[in-house]
């Protein structure tokens, strides 16, 4: 009996602790929605998931910076359909305006120029 109660608790235990991390998960996501207003000038795309691969650029970097947008990690492993619907929700965002700035083509040129692939959910 002590076993199967030992079971539940740390069944218990461990699925709380689950979320703890997706509310500080959300609030990292509403923190990156606040710091958008503060820099107007540079397109914000939103990533999560893991590690991209090598020759990749999936989190904040000043070469983006240089080429008028930037890349904000929000999640990791851990992510739900509410992190999904606003990486891809912000994303289209920012690909309007920087396909309005920059003409449609401005992913491809970004890539030729500086030989990094970039990770960006769109769908």
């Amino acid at each position: 009996m002590k076993k199967y109660l030992s079971i539940i608790i740390l069944a218990v235990v461990y699925s709380c602790s689950g979320c703890s991390e997706q509310k500080a998960t959300n609030q990292k996501i509403e923190k990156s929605a606040q710091n958008l207003s503060l820099q107007d000038s540079l397109s914000v795309f939103f990533t999560y998931g893991e590690l991209a691969p090598i020759g990749y650029l999936d989190d904040a970097n000043v070469i983006t910076e240089k080429y008028g947008f930037q890349l904000k990690s929000i999640a990791g492993c851990v992510i739900d359909d509410g992190i999904i619907y606003k990486a891809h929700t912000q994303n289209q965002k920012a690909l309007l305006e920087m396909n309005e700035k920059y003409g449609k083509d401005w992913m491809i040129e970004f890539e030729k120029t500086t030989h990094y692939k970039l990770s960006i959910p769109f769908d």
